[in-house]
Order: structure tokens, then sequence, then C-alpha cells
């Protein structure tokens, strides 16, 4: 039984510790204009540094003139759930 409970445990660690799925890239060539192309790229490479690094990705969003936070164009994070 206790041999039971200590593999349960370790289960439990080994699965909590996967790394995050990443976000599947959808074809890009189905929008029609290049800045929507831009945003979406954006999008998904932000929710896959968030799926890599979590909150800890978030003061990176607010350097201006960074990838994340440029021109009118910026990331920000309205909810994890």
């Amino acid at each position: 039984m206790k041999q039971l409970l200590i593999l349960l445990v370790f289960a439990g660690l080994i699965i909590s510790c996967q790394p995050a799925p990443k976000a599947e890239m959808p074809d890009l060539s189905i929008y029609e204009h290049e800045q929507t192309k831009e945003i979406v790229q954006l999008v998904y490479d932000a929710v896959n540094l968030i799926g890599k690094d979590g909150d800890k990705a978030f003061p990176e969003f607010r350097i201006e003139d960074s990838k994340w936070y440029y021109g009118d164009t910026y990331v920000f994070v309205w909810g994890m759930d």
C-alpha cells in the first residue's frame, strides 16, 4: 500500500512537470492583409512565451519599441483562465 502511494505521488509529480503544449500556428495564408498575419503571429508567439515562462513573461510585454509593444500594436493579458 505504501509503495502504491509513493508511486502515485511520483506519477503526479512527473505529470505536473511536463512543459505546456505549444500553441499551433494556423495557416497564415488564410488572412488577406499582411498586418493581420503579423498580429496573429505576434499573438501566437506571446502565447508560447507565456507557456514557457509563465507570468515572468509579462514585464517583456510592457517594454516600448519591442516586439511586443510598438506603435499602436501591443500585447496585453486579460486573464489566465
